[in-house]
């Protein structure tokens, strides 16, 4: 079997593994009261995902996972806000800028800078959703804050989930390199 080959059946088998990792862990921390709003859940598998992956599998998880998960559990929400949308959309751009900040080579060989990386990554994802917000209420009449008022509201209510995300993410990537080294 060609590398090559053999490369995409890893990275499809990791994609359907993030992605079922992403629609479980939100459902057990939606027991909480906006435990996914606080704790973005959903976020560290796709994120998870974007360091191992290349960027058009990772792509592909932060897209699907949240729409999948709105298919067969109902969150997020289509209604009365594309959250499902606004949310494949972050995690989107999301894993697709922290696969792309990765690869510089100071990041990979001191794990722990991942941090420096994710910092970014969350900002330019909040902003991608915040932008289909504003295409939402704009072209298609649905109501809802303006897309700034959006984006930092969020940024405030997902602080504990960002630390969370902040703190974990390299942890696990130094785990899973070292296992596999």
């Amino acid at each position: 079997m060609k590398d090559s080959t053999r490369n995409s059946i890893r990275f499809i088998t990791l994609s359907g593994l993030f992605i079922a990792l992403g629609i479980v862990l939100p459902m057990a921390l939606h027991a909480i009261p906006d435990g996914g709003k606080i704790f973005l859940p959903m976020f560290l598998p796709v994120l998870l995902g974007a360091l191992f992956l290349p960027w058009q599998y990772a792509l592909a998880v932060g897209v699907i996972t949240p729409l999948l998960s709105g298919l067969l559990t109902g969150m997020p929400p289509a209604a009365p806000l594309p959250m499902n949308f606004m949310l494949a959309a972050e995690l989107g751009v999301a894993a697709v800028t922290l696969s792309l900040l990765k690869k510089i080579k100071w990041i990979d060989k001191k794990r722990y800078l991942i941090v420096l990386a994710l910092i970014p990554t969350l900002l330019i994802g909040k902003v991608a959703s915040g932008s289909v917000l504003m295409i939402a209420t704009q072209f298609f009449g649905i109501k809802g804050p303006s897309m700034w008022t959006y984006v930092l509201g969020a940024l405030v209510a997902g602080l504990p989930g960002m630390a969370i995300q902040l703190v974990l993410l390299p942890v696990l990537y130094s785990l899973v390199k070292r296992r596999h080294n």
